[in-house]
């Protein structure tokens, strides 16, 4: 999960393969919103909207994160906040801010997950 000579990221806790990520203070940040497709109860209960790729959950974060964390878009995360978490693949979007990862509300896989901007904590699955 490391570059050859390169020092631990600081945000991961010895644990081997399945080491976490802190999701201390500032550390990872969730953004969450309720996409398009888990808004109502019509959109959810479309089986043809749901089998779309916007209909997709996973755990977006921007490239930077994603190499700091060690991790590659596919990857599949556990993400958790709490006492909730969630299995999802991780996602590629450089458009997010640093130390952030979006994940959706709204849909059954983070039901159980915290608040939609409190801390969250991402490790692979």
């Amino acid at each position: 999960n490391q570059l050859a000579g390169s020092p631990p990221h600081p945000n991961l806790l010895p644990e081997g393969e399945g080491a976490m990520v802190k999701g201390a203070c500032f550390d990872l940040q969730r953004i969450g919103a309720v996409s398009a497709y888990h808004a109502d109860a019509l959109v959810r209960r479309a089986t043809a909207l749901q089998k779309t790729h916007g209909a997709e959950t996973q755990a977006w974060m921007n490239g930077a994160l994603l190499a700091k964390l060690g991790v590659n878009a596919g990857d599949t995360l556990t993400v958790s906040q709490g006492n909730g978490s969630a299995i999802l693949k991780a996602a590629r979007d450089d458009k997010l801010p640093d130390g952030c990862v979006r994940v959706a509300a709204g849909h059954p896989l983070t039901a159980n997950l915290g608040g939609l901007f409190d801390e969250i904590k991402v490790g692979r699955a």
